[in-house]
């Protein structure tokens, strides 16, 4: 299909008058028509509705008119990359994270790849994992770390880049036994800090399973719009939460983390990184090697309340 069918028929769109449209273009209007007919021949349905003095789109217009920005969106992006490879300019790598992604676990990767590919942009954006997924596809991102919690994953293709335990959130002030583990159904009565399932309904429907697996499902519920609320909130002693080893940071901050013993089925998950399996990239493919050559997994050490870091290997499937 010719782009500049596509364009014509965006402009024409755009005024709603043949008239407006070709002095737009710097073309007569008796040759913009013929263009928006050969169009309607290609699709085999008539896109623009001439049967009123005011001009205006069918149905299949307007189906059309939405998907033909997001044609050209991508077609300026592959001319784009493109003469920016022939000129040896600078790569752009755009990687979506949701907000589970064991940041301390990961961040050496990032330096890794940074450190072997300077020439490359790395553009790093945070969201929840159904917006990810589907900027994935709508091709606004090349891959993405991801945990993934009831997500759509057609269409993708994924590795895993980390593995991280989940851990108990409880206020440090609370009178509680801080140097042991901690049997996460012993916790049924107690308040707790749990993700606002507006937000991040993944993620709260997670922290809702491993309560179920624990026998209860909590009473007294604030939620949290991200970690860092969360965190505060635990820290001022409204109730516990749960965090991942891989996200918590050499400091407290008012928190002890603890270990949770029990039956729950997940309480190590796994973090990958996940593209669109038809769109395969070499960037990602390199940063996806950074990743899981310098991959650090935390642990705690829950008798001394410290945190100790120790290299993990792990086996890199193609």
């Amino acid at each position: 299909m010719d782009v500049h069918l596509i364009r014509a028929f965006m402009v024409v769109a755009k005024n709603l008058s043949f008239t407006r449209a070709a002095d737009e273009l710097g073309t007569s209007q008796p040759l913009l028509s013929r263009a928006i007919r050969r169009l309607e021949d290609v699709v085999g349905e008539e896109l623009i509705d001439r049967t009123h003095r005011q001009i205006g789109l069918t149905p299949a217009g307007g189906a059309f008119l939405i998907e033909s920005q997001s044609i050209l969106d991508k077609i300026d992006l592959a001319i784009n990359s493109a003469r920016n490879a022939g000129h040896g300019a600078h790569r752009f790598l755009r990687i979506g994270i949701t907000e589970s992604v064991p940041a301390q676990s990961l961040r050496h990767g990032f330096s890794a790849f940074m450190e072997q590919r300077p020439e490359v942009s790395l553009s790093v954006k945070m969201m929840p994992a159904d917006v990810l997924t589907d900027a994935l596809r709508s091709g606004e991102l090349d891959a993405g770390l991801i945990l993934f919690n009831n997500t759509d994953r057609r269409d993708l293709t994924w590795r895993t880049v980390a593995r991280s335990r989940l851990v108990l959130a409880v206020p440090s002030a609370w009178n509680f036994p801080h140097n042991q583990e901690v049997r996460l159904e012993l916790l049924r009565d107690a308040p707790f800090v749990l993700c606002d399932p507006v937000s991040n309904p993944q993620i709260y429907a997670a922290q809702i399973s491993w309560c179920d697996e624990a026998g209860f499902r909590p009473e007294r519920v604030r939620y949290a719009s991200s970690s860092l609320e969360s965190r505060f909130l635990v820290a001022c002693g409204l109730g516990v939460g749960f965090a991942y080893e891989g996200n918590l940071g050499s400091s407290r901050g008012g928190i002890d983390f603890l270990p949770i013993v029990n039956r729950l089925q997940n309480n190590v998950v796994e973090f990958h990184l996940t593209w669109l399996a038809d769109r395969p990239s070499h960037l990602a493919h390199d940063f996806l090697k950074c990743l899981i050559e310098n991959v650090h997994h935390p642990h705690i050490n829950h008798h001394e309340h410290r945190f100790e870091r120790e290299r993990e290997k792990t086996i890199f499937r193609n």
